[in-house]
């Protein structure tokens, strides 16, 4: 699978390829922009590679807060089909994502490169569970509906 679906309501506003080939490469870019802000140098926490944001695991949990909401982001961009839950997402679908988040993120401690995927998948799936309750949330105030199937009607 080289190519996921363009949404035309992507999170973050824009496309990611000519509305003409229905379909979005599988990396953001070959060479993200590099780092700024307080961690955009090398630091303690260990070597940063060029272009590539440094994130790290705190309390099973990754960190900084702006790499979570990539991350939902990211996943919001690339829904496949009507799913509900994280675990529906294809495989092949859930791989290419976390090689996307490797490509754009590094881990900076050593200790946290065994668990990444895993803790990944954990933030991953909260982040979709989350987003959707908001939208469901967000659409029974809009609608004034408690029935969440309403909107077929």
């Amino acid at each position: 699978m080289d190519c996921l679906p363009v949404h035309a309501d992507r999170p973050c506003g824009r496309t990611a390829s000519p509305p003409s080939t229905g379909a979005v490469p599988p990396f953001p870019s070959s060479s993200p922009p590099e780092v700024q802000g307080p961690h955009a140098a090398a630091d303690e926490e260990g070597p940063q590679l060029p272009g590539r944001h440094p994130c790290w695991i705190s309390g099973g949990k990754i960190d900084p807060g702006s790499t979570s909401r990539h991350i939902t982001t990211m996943v919001h961009a690339h829904i496949p089909e009507a799913v509900d839950t994280w675990r529906e997402f294809p495989v092949p679908v859930r791989d290419l994502l976390f090689d996307m988040f490797t490509r754009r993120f590094a881990f900076t401690r050593p200790e946290d490169l065994p668990r990444a995927r895993a803790v990944w998948e954990s933030t991953t799936q909260t982040n979709l569970r989350k987003s959707m309750w908001e939208a469901r949330d967000k659409a029974q105030k809009t609608t004034g509906n408690r029935d969440p199937m309403a909107w077929l009607d």
